[in-house]
């Protein structure tokens, strides 16, 4: 009988304890001597551990900041000397080199070779052009020392005849106004005329150029 009511008794201790738990309304249990229970985190707070990445990565940029900076100015300076004083791209206008170079096509423009060298024969180049305030390609026919004449016309190079295998086949080379007559190079001076000698105003008209006004030598 006591068995019994004592079985009952934890029944209902233990339906008691399991309906409390249930409800939420279990006691939490004592904190340990000397420890009190750390406060939650407020809801929208940021941990400093957020901020530590991007306040690293802003005293790194700052400290980095000039050596970017002089980084930026040194490849802008490069390009810009690079292509006005080494290596630049031309486009053909007009018909004045056919059948070499084609009105739209585009070329290496090589300004420094000349530094280094002497311009040779049958080199293509880049002339300012005393008949305008622009510029022109031309190839080299004549240098310094040479002398030039045309007969019936076939170009002569020191009396012996010129082979122009560039030229379209039965080109007329016309005499205009400076191949009346022979031409001798002085020094420094170079004969240009174009490959399209119909249509090509060079120093047939304007006579020779001066070393000075060639700006480079075209890369093919």
């Amino acid at each position: 009988m006591n068995l019994n009511n004592d079985n009952r008794h934890e029944r209902l201790i233990n339906g008691s304890d399991l309906s409390l738990r249930m409800n939420g309304a279990e006691t939490p249990p004592p904190a340990a001597h000397g420890m009190t229970p750390s406060p939650a985190a407020a809801p929208g707070m940021v941990t400093p551990k957020r901020n530590l990445f991007w306040t690293a990565f802003a005293d790194d940029l700052r400290q980095r900041l000039p050596v970017l900076l002089g980084l930026f100015i040194c490849c802008v300076a490069s390009y810009y000397l690079a292509s006005r004083y080494m290596v630049c791209t031309v486009v053909i206008r007009g018909r004045s080199m056919t059948p070499t170079l084609r009105d739209g096509d585009q070329y290496l423009l090589n300004r420094i070779a000349y530094l280094f060298r002497e311009p040779n024969r049958g080199e293509l180049v880049v002339i300012r052009d005393p008949g305008h305030t622009d510029m022109a390609i031309k190839r080299i026919i004549g240098l310094p020392g040479d002398r030039i004449e045309l007969r019936n016309g076939t170009l002569f190079v020191n009396e012996w005849p010129l082979s122009e295998p560039y030229l379209a086949p039965n080109t007329h080379t016309m005499p205009g106004h400076t191949l009346s007559h022979a031409v001798i190079l002085g020094e420094k001076e170079y004969f240009v005329m174009g490959d399209n000698r119909s249509e090509s105003e060079d120093s047939r008209f304007y006579g020779p150029i001066h070393r000075e006004n060639l700006v480079g030598v075209v890369s093919l």
